[in-house]
């Protein structure tokens, strides 16, 4: 049954889908202007879709019909000679009313393999015959008089015979006509295809001035569906009765039509457009011969015609393109590409660095490359003195490094130039350079390129086809082998591995190249504890500083490094030994320029980077970093509690963290990190908690990001970052008038009986701001006045609390700048940057106290 809604539901749903009378009427569009050129003389024309029956074809009606009144056939084999979209409906309705899976459609032998394996596709068995393809129903040699014979002959057996079956035609005098007069009562002309008659029977009946034009295939030149009417004149329909006028069309005109009907939104086949072409024939004639006029409505003016969209044009898509001239279709672009790359891609096939590594190596470990570190070093500069336009010391050369080789059972095939390949590759893979191929080409994005694509597969067809590569391949696939092609950035590969795939290769490429098997870490090198040892023996983990070791030395003591990133090292040391030389703002703000040239520059290929640093200021320089360096990559502090030299020093696993974490894509968007003791750790949040322990660092908010887990970084959460934090421009902060250093900024330890003025005297020193770590929740217990005052004649004032969590809150009534979760350390520096931006007094309120004062003054507004 079915509802209001035409929701078909219960044990007949889908037979009552079929049964139009439990439906509502077929479309009747009235088509553009584009396709009307009478519609200026006000002729209307108007489509009915029987494409919208629930089986998209006008033969559905028919073929319920015939069924209906053969109630026998339920369970018999049901034949029929059909050209498709008669018999598709009986195979479909066979099953919807009975269940009934036994359908033979004998199809002439010169449908395409298309058309045949629709009818498999809807369970119906196709019968070929011979000779030929439109054979006349009366033809006593014919393939429908020997199927009525075999009918005939065989009770188990039921033909229903399109042709001569008078329920064929009383379908649509049963439901076809009803409709449209019903939806258009003032119709003056009906047009379609000639089959049987039945819609003009009904129309002619209710109205007899209705003229009906019958449309017909030329002799010779068929269109699918339709008759010829050489022979079809004898057919026992009554169309002779209802048809006053006969056209005949060429299958050029019909699909040409179809398809004007279908990029018009009216999606019919060439049936459909045989009827509309011979309705405009028509039309024409009669505006000829001045007989238009005659059959205009009365009430109306206008001459109201009706054609059949019958059919659908999916199943004809070829004979399209050989009916009809080539600029009749939209040009293809990049038509060169159906010449090449026809084969297979699967993303299976694409391997990440990880995957191609375990492939590679038999673990996930991936190669590295260690650079050299620079004979110049950073003692050759005044590093405190540098100017925005000099730059610090660095050098980017590499050098290869393998850890392990190539697994025997893996073929690996470079596809780079033989000079790239001598430069670097891996170890045991073969050289088999492409002609053509650069790190440039297509300015790297090959795919983008169509006359690329099919210089770089040409190619591809014949390297693979030289004896030597073509002798190692067919080596490679007896042994059951795997192939690993690499490239500059893996889009030549995927072009090779689809070939051999094609060819039943076990073939993979590397997602990003040969470049991709490598992560590049940029190092500063600036001593530290973890560079540090003692002259009095490994208990002592407090006076230390008589020896310290180079960059090299700790890059030696982690071979384990090369397991996860390749290096380059800049040295900040100074040349000196003994311990780290002092970290002034001058000198951090150059490693700071230094960081985002090499990690933010449009060239860069870097992707990460970490710093060594002593841990006395390391929360300071982080926050630098993480404030003004903000391009998304990854760069983490590492540093140590104990010496080298200590019986339990940290520095070699936090170094070998630290490298791991800024090379993980996962540490990417969550700011500058620190490795410490297996913790991963925020620099907005970090501060030391205790001098020596090796779990020196903890976070005043937030607790840990993660954990390593054999010496993995394992995050906890997605990536986010503190909603307190602010980003600086670092070019507007170098051209502040205290640059390299950064404008003075103290902080000053409230307690009881607060000394007030000694905000003054930091103001007399040359501060410009002062960052008080008051008690409580950010109080300053005594000497408000003198605060005051110093706001008062422009000193910028934050105060934060001294506890080591917690916030120092916004008051009601402001005098000076409270810094919320930020602690004293962090705020130093944020004012630091926020003067040197030229903030306001309101704007640094702002800043610190934007977020929490909207959080919790509502709690005063409400009176909570």
């Amino acid at each position: 049954m079915s509802d209001q809604n035409y929701v078909f539901s219960g044990r007949h749903s889908v037979a009552d889908y079929f049964d139009p009378d439990k439906n509502p009427p077929l479309p009747l569009v009235e088509i553009p202007d584009r396709l009307n050129p009478f519609r200026k003389d006000g002729v209307r024309i108007y489509a009915k879709m029987l494409t919208c029956l629930p089986a998209q074809n006008v033969k559905s009606l028919p073929a319920l019909k015939m069924l209906r009144n053969r109630p026998d056939a339920h369970d018999k084999k049901i034949v029929e000679a059909s050209s498709g979209s008669t018999v598709l409906s009986l195979g479909i309705l066979a099953r919807v009313l009975w269940g009934n899976e036994d359908v033979d459609a004998y199809v002439t032998n010169k449908k395409p393999p298309e058309s045949l394996n629709m009818l498999r596709f809807f369970g119906i068995r196709p019968c070929l015959y011979g000779g030929l393809a439109q054979q006349e129903p009366t033809d006593p040699t014919g393939i429908m008089c020997r199927l009525r014979r075999k009918a005939a002959q065989n009770e188990d057996v039921v033909y229903p015979g399109q042709y001569d079956n008078p329920n064929n035609w009383k379908a649509h005098e049963e439901w076809t006509g009803p409709q449209i007069f019903k939806q258009l009562p003032q119709i003056n002309i009906f047009c379609s295809t000639v089959g049987t008659g039945g819609t003009g029977v009904y129309l002619k009946s209710q109205k007899p001035a209705v003229k009906v034009v019958g449309v017909f295939n030329k002799f010779g030149d068929p269109t699918p569906g339709p008759r010829h009417f050489h022979g079809f004149h004898t057919s026992g329909f009554p169309w002779q009765g209802t048809v006053d006028s006969r056209i005949e069309v060429s299958s050029v005109d019909s699909y040409r039509m179809s398809m004007r009907l279908s990029r018009e939104g009216l999606i019919a086949g060439p049936s459909s457009g045989e009827a509309l072409h011979g309705l405009l024939e028509y039309i024409s004639n009669l505006e000829k011969a001045h007989g238009l006029d005659q059959l205009r409505d009365e009430a109306t003016g206008d001459v109201s015609c009706v054609f059949t969209c019958s059919d659908l044009p999916y199943q004809y898509l070829p004979v399209y393109f050989q009916k009809l001239e080539a600029e009749e279709f939209p040009r293809i672009e990049n038509e060169i590409l159906l010449q090449c790359d026809q084969n297979r891609h699967d993303e299976r096939w694409i391997l990440d660095a990880r995957k191609a590594a375990t492939v590679l190596f038999g673990t996930g470990e991936l190669g590295s490359r260690q650079k050299a570190v620079s004979k110049t070093a950073s003692k050759d500069f005044d590093l405190g003195k540098l100017s925005p336009a000099q730059k610090p010391p660095t050098s980017r050369s590499w050098i290869s490094h393998f850890r392990g080789s190539v697994l025997p059972s893996v073929l690996v095939l470079d596809l780079r130039s033989q000079a790239d390949f001598e430069a670097l590759h891996l170890p045991g893979s073969h050289s088999v350079p492409l002609e053509g191929l650069t790190s440039s080409l297509a300015d790297g994005d090959l795919f983008g390129d169509a006359k690329s694509v099919h210089m770089v597969w040409t190619q591809i067809q014949k390297k693979f086809d030289e004896p030597r590569v073509a002798r190692r391949l067919l080596s490679a696939r007896d042994n059951h082998h795997t192939v690993m092609l690499v490239c500059y950035n893996g889009d030549a590969s995927k072009l090779a591995s689809s070939t051999l795939r094609a060819r039943d290769y076990e073939a993979f490429s590397v997602e990003g190249g040969i470049e991709a098997l490598w992560v590049e870490v940029q190092v500063l090198f600036t001593g530290g504890t973890l560079a540090e040892g003692s002259g009095y023996g490994p208990l002592d983990d407090t006076q230390y500083g008589q020896y310290s070791i180079t960059a090299e030395d700790i890059i030696a003591r982690n071979p384990y490094l090369f397991n996860v990133s390749q290096l380059a090292v800049s040295n900040w040391t100074s040349g000196r030994t003994g311990p780290s030389p002092s970290r002034s703002d001058a000198f951090v703000m150059n490693m700071t320029r230094f960081l985002d040239d090499a990690l933010c520059s449009d060239d860069s290929d870097i992707d990460g980077a970490v710093f060594t640093h002593g841990t006395n200021s390391l929360e300071e320089t982080a926050v630098l970093f993480d404030l003004l360096v903000n391009c998304g990559k990854t760069i983490v502090a590492a540093g140590a509690s104990r010496p080298v030299s200590a019986l339990s020093a940290d520095g070699d696993a936090n170094f070998f963290q630290s490298v791991a974490l800024a090379a993980s894509p996962a540490s990417r968007g969550r700011g500058v990190l620190l490795a410490f003791s297996n913790r991963i750790l925020q620099a907005f949040w970090a501060t030391k908690t205790v001098p020596t322990f090796p779990d020196g660092f903890g976070q005043t908010a937030g607790g840990s990001l993660g954990e390593f887990l054999n010496n993995m970084p394992y995050f906890f959460n997605t990536p986010s970052l503190p909603v307190d934090r602010h980003t600086f421009d670092l070019k507007t902060v170098s051209n502040h008038e205290s640059y390299p250093s950064l404008p003075k900024v103290d902080i000053l330890f409230a307690h009881r009986d607060f000394d007030g003025g000694l905000v003054t005297d930091a103001v007399k020193r040359g501060a410009k701001g002062v960052v008080v770590a008051g008690t409580g929740s950010g109080a300053v217990p005594t000497g408000k006045e003198e605060v005051a005052a110093a706001v008062e004649n422009g000193t910028y004032v934050v105060v934060s609390t001294r506890s080591p969590y917690g916030a120092s809150t916004p008051s009601l009534s402001p005098t000076y700048a409270k810094s919320g979760y930020v602690h004293s350390l962090q705020a130093r520096v944020m004012l630091q940057l926020a003067i040197a931006s030229g903030f306001s007094q309101k704007d640094v309120a702002d800043l610190f106290e934007g977020t929490i004062r909207d959080a919790t003054l509502p709690s005063f507004i409400y009176g909570v």
